[in-house]
């Protein structure tokens, strides 16, 4: 079962080499202080090069490559969060 998943696991990181991910930078890469690390919206890790301001920020970033725990990216544009789409709540009776 632990191989189908991981198999399963590289194919969807496969998939999204070349393609542009937002992602919410959370802080420095572990293994490499000089990038930042974040999440895609299915949770992958993205490595990329980028200040440490990024950090808590949504950014565009392009997949580059996919490696067997994360994948690597070059740093698209940061999102003003002004640019965020949010969604009112509506107040129940």
């Amino acid at each position: 079962l632990q191989k189908i998943i991981k198999q399963q696991t590289a194919d969807i990181s496969k998939k999204m080499v070349g393609t542009t991910q937002r992602i919410l930078v959370e802080g420095e890469s572990k293994k490499n202080s000089l990038q930042m690390m974040g999440r895609t919206e299915n949770n992958r890790i993205v490595n990329f090069t980028g200040h440490t301001r990024l950090a808590g920020h949504f950014v565009d970033v392009d997949i580059t490559e996919a490696l067997p725990n994360s994948l690597r990216g070059r740093l698209v544009k940061a999102i003003e969060r002004s640019d965020i789409p949010t969604h009112e709540r509506q107040s129940v009776s």
